[in-house]
């Protein structure tokens, strides 16, 4: 039994490059405030519902940004333990 780590970084680095892509790529597909003479509070209400939606988008991204930045970091982090760890025992046994 082995408890060796494997870390492979270039499927992580490209899973997390592409999700940051998306992130980046996604905005609402629809206008902000609709204007017009109609004066329903519908209109008032769809607008409102549009910009709630506008922060919540713009608060996900910016969630989904700092988990993929800590994500990278502790795949770092593991990476070098991981080479410590691996530096130690070549020492040990030598």
């Amino acid at each position: 039994m082995t408890s060796e780590i494997k870390i492979t970084p270039i499927p992580i680095d490209q899973a997390i490059s592409s999700l940051k892509e998306s992130v980046h790529s996604v905005q609402a597909s629809f206008p902000s405030e609709i204007k017009g003479d109609n004066q329903l509070g519908f209109l008032k209400e769809v607008n409102e519902i549009n910009r709630t939606y506008s922060l919540l988008l713009n608060e996900y991204q910016a969630l989904l940004t700092q988990h993929l930045n800590e994500t990278e970091s502790s795949i770092e982090k593991i990476k070098e333990t991981d080479q410590s760890l691996a530096n130690y025992s070549i020492f040990k046994e030598g």
